[in-house]
């Protein structure tokens, strides 16, 4: 049931596997049922029974009587002769302790075999969930990268064609964190596309959504994108990135590779690298050490629970507890291919080694290090909410200096517009997927 359930996920290494442990299980089924049925061929012994060492012919069994006095010796099994055949002998004492042995022990056997059969039913689930994660049509397309280290991969995108108008604008390309593509995008790009003329792009980073695994040479996913735009013929359109989340890294980095044909670039939400841990600094008033500490402590937390998602989770089906049904996430039509992809092992294991590689290095400072080419535009919208308690009112102005912070900085000093404040109850940093239609909206008020 396993392997069945397991060969609608197209992964052929987990399909191989799952059948190997099918067949083997067959095999050993097959080599029972042939042991069985010899023995039960073979059968007690048809000549007679042996009585003290002496063979009693069938007619001497049937025909001759026992004389008065004379005890009947007791049939019983013995383990030294072949076939397990019955014999005439005296049945040995077992004392209470071989019994009270004997009884935990089938207490115990019985005890495995439940075990077994509940991990096989969660197995079974498992391979259900999973199979029925990949049961959705991919929204984009595949396109075949060559890398820079001479091996191809498909990565998928998904590109809108809005007919032109006579005029030829920049293509917004989004940018999200490892683990969002196509399907968070999916409502900003129709608003784009429809209700503002506005052609748009993204695509699934490698091990997640319908893109192939990452090459375990490259040490990080940024080589992807130019190696994909030159697969579509795209390389010297004229853009505009916009870096959603931890995807203002990459986009940064990508505005940087391409500066003539990029002509700007646009945040969403980022912020620097490690702010909720800068943030428990203010409020615990930490100093460098502890702040560190917690970071270590933290990041291990995570790596053991995604220990735990790819070992248990996972393959017993229990990845809905780990992600619970969110009915507030966005167009209920569009949430449970998203959800299905966080379901997969794939983008899993991205995260484990993602997580240890961090866990390892210092903070990174890239984006409030690094600036966009001299002369490129710099556009940010932004999540601004006053908090209620005195606490979330203090964590928010933090989160709102420093962010701007990095955004001045990436500017060099010189944003071309102010930034648009998202200040409504519903903004959280998912808003480009939550309030895709103000997402669109702000992007096209600022006149790129």
């Amino acid at each position: 049931m396993c392997a069945v359930c397991y060969s609608f996920t197209l992964k052929p290494d987990v399909i191989a596997i799952q059948f190997l442990i099918f067949f083997a299980g067959l095999t050993v089924v097959g080599i029972l049922f042939v042991l069985h049925r010899k023995n039960s061929k073979d059968g007690p012994s048809q000549q007679g029974l042996i009585f003290e060492g002496r063979q009693l012919e069938s007619e001497e069994n049937t025909n001759k009587p026992y004389t008065a006095g004379q005890s009947f010796p007791e049939l019983t099994i013995d383990p030294d002769t072949s076939h397990g055949e019955p014999r005439l002998g005296r049945q040995k004492y077992r004392s209470r302790a071989s019994r009270f042995f004997s009884l935990l022990w089938r207490i115990f056997n019985r005890f495995l075999k439940v075990i077994h059969w509940g991990m096989s039913v969660m197995f079974i689930a498992g391979g259900i969930t999973l199979a029925l994660s990949y049961r959705f049509t991919n929204p984009g397309k595949l396109a075949q990268v060559n890398l820079p280290t001479g091996q191809t991969r498909s990565l998928n995108y998904n590109c809108t064609a809005v007919p032109s108008n006579g005029t030829l604008l920049p293509t917004f390309w989004f940018e999200g964190s490892e683990a969002h593509g196509i399907v968070d995008f999916l409502g900003l790009q129709h608003f784009l596309a429809v209700e503002h003329g506005r052609n748009s792009c993204s695509f699934d980073p490698p091990n997640f959504g319908w893109s192939e695994n990452l090459i375990s040479s490259l040490q990080d996913r940024y080589s992807y994108f130019n190696p994909l735009l030159k697969a579509l013929d795209k390389t010297n359109e004229e853009r505009i990135i916009v870096g959603w989340g931890d995807g203002a890294h990459s986009g940064l980095v990508h505005a940087n590779e391409n500066p003539i044909a990029t002509k700007a670039f646009v945040l969403l939400d980022a912020s620097p690298d490690g702010i909720e841990w800068f943030d428990l600094q203010r409020k615990n008033h930490w100093n460098e050490k502890q702040t560190l500490a917690y970071r270590d402590t933290d990041l291990a937390g995570r790596i053991f629970l995604t220990k735990i998602i790819l070992s248990i989770a996972i393959p017993w089906g229990l990845m809905p507890i780990f992600i619970p049904r969110d009915k507030s996430h966005f167009d209920q039509s569009l949430y449970p291919r998203f959800r299905s992809q966080s379901y997969k092992e794939d983008l899993w294991a991205r995260q484990y080694l993602a997580l240890v590689h961090d866990a390892s290095q210092p903070i990174n400072n890239y984006t409030v290090t690094a600036t966009v080419p001299s002369g490129m535009p710099v556009f940010s919208v932004m999540v601004d909410l006053p908090g209620v308690t005195a606490d979330e009112k203090a964590s928010n102005a933090f989160y709102k200096s420093r962010k701007l912070e990095m955004v001045n900085h990436i500017a060099k000093g010189n944003m071309t517009k102010p930034p648009v404040w998202c200040t409504e109850s519903d903004c959280t940093l998912g808003f480009p997927v939550l309030k895709s239609r103000f997402a669109a909206d702000a992007l096209i008020s600022f006149g790129i």
